[in-house]
């Protein structure tokens, strides 16, 4: 069994060895290049050497934040290329490995084979790396650094392993083992037909003159070709066709091997190219969810949206601040709180703004998906429900609602020494429609009637001067509201309105 593996191993050189033969005769008038480049995420461990922060000294915090977490989500989607060469020329062979560690403008994978692929100079050439310029041997690593900016004018990181020899050294080495099993073939046939010449078994030597129809040593039968002799040795048993078997193996082995190497690249490239697709396919829709904000298309940014993820909660965040001051492009934020952002975790500040500028659309999206009703703004204190309080209208007034069944607070501040709601009720026109319904909705909510605000601890009918023509005044009074004590001592009764 191991003789019948090292006779296969022998044939499978020289199969290998004709083609190599054939490719290093074809070197000398034509070339050949093989490329293979891998699509692989960069490890997470490999720095970025993009380094932005001298560019935004200046920039206001909340921006620093969105710009980090766009360049952290950049980082984790970094990708980079290993390519694999082989060139044929002149003669030699000229293998080449590329590592980027950083490029630029990666590529996508590819299984290519090229001829007549520039000048005849990769071997002992001028175009291989310089210290091996001239030369038909040699091995060499280098390493490229990493230059450039964001700026542009960058180069990649990279480092390339180089290895140049004459293709005539891989057919000796291949050779070899065909050239053992060739002479052990030919030598085993010349003395199966010197042993017949002189009457004994051509397998194991045994004299025949007693048995000469078989061998009684191990069993072989005797047949013309007994007649062989030395001048003819290919023609004695076991002639050239027992090698047969051998060959077949041999080839058998190296179709498995090249099935197998082909499956496992075509496998992986199979890979590489989803990558390389999905990366496309998100790259397409962030470019067609930043175009869509900037013509105000709603549809085509939801589709943008539903492909992936384009935008990270803090820029989700900023688009949405910015978004809440434009009423025409309410839609447009109702998408981004729809599909991707954060809604609890969202700034207050944004439905504040939301509310304050009449955006009662976005408004209302914020509120059914879970925003704080209570949070106040970024520029002063008062709630949303304070802003909304001063609209007029309709739908002012059922957003007011609104805010109130999802749990805002009546009293309509974050101050407890501020004025409430009520307070400021007074401040409305009194033949407004909305102010009495206001009212009506806060004190069913449990707004406190006798709040008191300032250091004066002032209550909201103290602000009417217990004023009987007014309704709200009779309102308040139904539902046990009083002037304080310590208004009362500091402002005698001259001084109030009968």
């Amino acid at each position: 069994m191991v003789r019948l593996l090292c006779r296969s191993l022998a044939a499978a050189f020289f199969v290998l060895l004709l083609p190599t033969v054939a490719i290093w005769i074809r070197s000398h008038w034509r070339d050949d290049e093989l490329l293979f480049r891998t699509y692989t995420v960069v490890p997470a461990s490999t720095p970025n050497p993009y380094n932005t922060d001298d560019f935004y000294r200046d920039e206001p915090p909340e921006d620093h934040a969105v710009r980090k977490e766009r360049e952290a989500r950049s980082d984790s989607e970094r990708r980079t290329n290993c390519e694999y060469w082989i060139s044929l020329a002149k003669g030699g062979v000229h293998l080449s490995r590329c590592v980027y560690r950083v490029r630029n403008y990666v590529k996508p994978p590819e299984l290519k084979w090229d001829f007549d692929f520039g000048p005849e100079l990769y071997f002992g050439g001028v175009y291989v790396p310089g210290a091996l310029d001239g030369k038909h041997w040699g091995f060499l690593q280098v390493d490229e650094p990493y230059s450039g900016g964001a700026s542009g004018g960058a180069r990649d990181a990279s480092r390339e392993w180089d290895v140049l020899f004459p293709l005539w050294s891989v057919a000796a080495l291949l050779a070899i083992a065909p050239s053992f099993w060739l002479v052990g073939v030919y030598r085993r046939q010349r003395l199966a037909a010197v042993r017949r010449r002189q009457g004994r078994c051509a397998d194991c030597g045994y004299d025949l003159r007693a048995s000469p129809e078989r061998c009684p040593e191990c069993g072989r039968l005797a047949d013309d070709s007994s007649q062989g002799s030395m001048l003819d040795p290919f023609n004695a048993r076991p002639g050239w066709r027992h090698e047969l078997l051998p060959m077949c193996i041999g080839a058998l082995l190296l179709l498995v091997l090249a099935g197998g190497g082909y499956l496992l690249i075509s496998k992986r490239l199979a890979a590489m190219a989803q990558l390389y697709a999905n990366d496309k396919t998100r790259d397409a829709a962030t470019e067609a969810a930043d175009t869509a904000i900037a013509i105000n298309d709603a549809p085509a940014l939801r589709a943008a949206l539903a492909v992936t993820p384009v935008y990270g909660p803090r820029e989700t965040a900023q688009l949405l601040r910015g978004l809440a001051s434009e009423k025409d492009k309410a839609e447009l934020a109702c998408v981004l709180v729809d599909q991707r952002a954060d809604v609890p975790n969202l700034p207050g500040a944004i439905l504040q703004q939301a509310t304050f500028e009449g955006n009662y659309v976005l408004a209302r999206a914020l509120i059914e998906k879970g925003a704080n009703v209570n949070a106040p703004g970024e520029q002063d204190d008062r709630p949303p429900l304070a802003c909304v309080a001063w609209a007029e209208g309709d739908e002012a007034v059922a957003l007011f609602e609104l805010l109130l069944n999802k749990g805002a607070n009546p009293s309509g501040r974050t101050n407890p020494k501020a004025r409430t709601l009520l307070h400021t009720l007074f401040e409305f026109d009194p033949d407004s429609r909305y102010r009495m319904r206001i009212a009506q909705m806060l004190i069913a909510k449990g707004a406190d009637v006798n709040a008191t605000a300032g250091e004066n601890e002032v209550t909201p009918l103290c602000v009417a001067y217990d004023d009987e023509k007014d309704p709200l005044v009779r309102l308040l009074k139904s539902n046990g509201a009083k002037m304080s004590t310590k208004y009362l001592r500091q402002h005698s009764t001259s001084q109030l309105p009968h």
